[in-house]
């Protein structure tokens, strides 16, 4: 009898979005803000960062099935931008946080932490960190990266 009563809730919960907002799909780099210093941005703007299942490819990152593991954590948009780690984004958010030349605020920011053991070698050992997406995925379609002293403005 439990079963019968469980069953339909746990299929309920596996059609519920995850929380996290989406990170696995591909993301094409549209633009930038702030200094590259090193980095060529002609070199970046156009290029493909793909996550998918234990896999990622991409301009900023890869991981072959190494052992990728992705933690995100949770902001208002207020405490997103206070927060000091983040400062280069509070610096540029009239150029971030628009849509349609509107400025909006997202309901949630998601700051994930994507890392790839590399099969236990250390030499391919990766960290993607921060890669910012916003709550509201569908109406935003963008993902932030930062890099150096640029933020890369990620869509898909």
């Amino acid at each position: 009898m439990r079963l019968i009563i469980l069953l339909p809730l746990m299929l309920m919960t596996y059609s519920i979005p995850a929380k996290a907002d989406m990170v696995e799909t591909t993301w094409f780099v549209d633009s930038f803000v702030g200094n590259p210093t090193f980095a060529d941005p002609e070199k970046i703007l156009g290029q493909k960062q793909m996550f998918y299942k234990g896999s990622a490819k991409g301009v900023f990152y890869s991981c072959n099935y190494s052992g990728q593991t992705m933690t995100y954590n949770t902001y208002s948009l207020d405490e997103f931008l206070k927060n000091k780690e983040f400062d280069l984004f509070a610096k540029y958010k009239d150029q971030l946080f628009r849509i349609k030349n509107k400025p909006l605020a997202p309901s949630e920011v998601f700051v994930h932490r994507i890392t790839c053991n590399g099969k236990d070698d250390p030499k391919k050992r990766r960290v993607l960190y921060p890669f910012v997406t916003l709550g509201d995925s569908e109406k935003w379609k963008r993902a932030f990266y930062l890099f150096e002293e640029a933020i890369y403005i990620l869509k898909y």
